[in-house]
């Protein structure tokens, strides 16, 4: 009777979420990202999601970038660094891409970007895209997601968006596909003047009423290198 229920509660729990995650088990992973990011208003802004990536030392030899559109991320990237080899993958044939579907790719990468391209997926696609995303990098390399700011408003509500995350909900995700975070920003492309009259004049009005003004966030995530062997 014991295992009947047991087995039960398992189906149970594998319908708790949409991406097919028992919720006692997401919601352990978003915890221990809540244990790292522990109040979203204290997320440093930066004005381009590549600052996350262009601080780090480590030199890259390749890149994907996952939903490429225009490639045009293209020449930030080998302008920071030189030589590297850019990779674009996107489901539009209507412009030129190395990849033009995930079966295609036959490498790994040390760098993976994914650009708002989360919020365009249900749950369930959203969390496979993670998991791919972490197959195709290097160990010890390095993967970027970006998405809307569900704090701020108007920015969800784009007809092709499907799903809204919070930075602890990708953390969650992003921990159960067995990756490690390493930092995370809120993004604001607009004037630096803008910047100051929100940050320092209405941050307090902001927080009060849990209202941001930042346009995305962004989460970088590092790959466990493979065991050494003895």
């Amino acid at each position: 009777m014991e295992k009947i229920l047991q087995k039960k509660f398992e189906q149970k729990s594998n319908e708790t979420t949409e991406a097919g995650i028992p919720f006692y088990v997401f919601s352990k992973e978003r915890s221990k990202s809540r244990g790292i990011f522990k109040d979203h208003f204290k997320l440093p802004i930066i004005n381009s999601h590549h600052f996350l990536v262009t601080d780090l030392k480590d030199e890259f030899n390749s890149v994907l970038d996952v939903g490429a559109t225009d490639r045009r991320w293209k020449k930030r990237i080998e302008k920071r660094w030189p030589g590297i080899h850019y990779f674009s993958c996107d489901l539009d044939q209507t412009n030129y891409h190395n990849y033009y579907s995930w079966e295609q790719i036959d490498r790994e990468f040390d760098l993976v970007l994914c650009i708002e391209i989360l919020e365009h997926l249900s749950a369930e696609k959203a969390f496979e895209l993670v998991k791919l995303s972490s197959s195709i990098c290097k160990p010890g390399g390095y993967i970027l997601f970006t998405v809307p700011n569900v704090y701020t408003p108007g920015i969800q509500l784009e007809f092709t968006h499907q799903t809204a995350y919070g930075i602890n909900d990708i953390g969650g995700l992003c921990l159960l596909s067995g990756l490690n975070i390493i930092s995370g920003a809120r993004i604001f492309t607009k004037s630096a003047r803008h910047q100051i009259v929100h940050k320092y004049f209405f941050y307090w009005l902001h927080r009060l009423l849990r209202i941001d003004f930042c346009q995305s966030i962004a989460l970088l995530l590092r790959k466990p290198e493979l065991n050494k062997k003895l």
